[in-house]
């Protein structure tokens, strides 16, 4: 559970992606640039006690990894969690298109199975998040 500052870190497909194959196709990569479509989204409320406005730069970090990338701030998200799209922040330099665009949401995610049905942990994580220069 989300202690203190922290935030559960959430992640999901978005519409015209599927996984990082699709982020390398140009055309689908011009619409996640078309619309800024690898923010980080944060709740409205929480963002503006924070600082945080809708896309500066800010910091998510955890024990795992620390990212940066830019914030869309909404009330479209419960209070207590940050949202990462998937398929995002390739390291294999042959994808060229999709090469080092947004944050790759499972570097934040510890190995750890769920002991009844085996299935990987991946929204069992939690993340500290500023604001960049704050």
């Amino acid at each position: 559970m989300p202690m203190g500052n922290e935030f559960r870190l959430i992640e999901g497909k978005q519409s015209i992606h599927s996984h990082t194959m699709t982020a390398d196709i140009k055309d689908l990569m011009q619409i996640t640039k078309d619309y800024d479509l690898t923010r980080a989204w944060i709740n409205a409320d929480v963002a503006q006690q924070m600082g945080i406005n809708d896309g500066d730069e800010i910091e998510i970090t955890n024990n795992q990894f620390t990212g940066r990338t830019r914030a869309k701030v909404t009330q479209r998200i419960n209070p207590t969690a940050l949202f990462l799209p998937s398929g995002y922040g390739c390291t294999v330099k042959e994808q060229k298109t999709a090469y080092k665009v947004g944050l790759r949401p499972m570097d934040f995610v510890p190995f750890h199975i769920e002991p009844a049905y085996g299935s990987a942990m991946t929204h069992e994580t939690c993340v500290t998040v500023k604001k960049v220069g704050a």
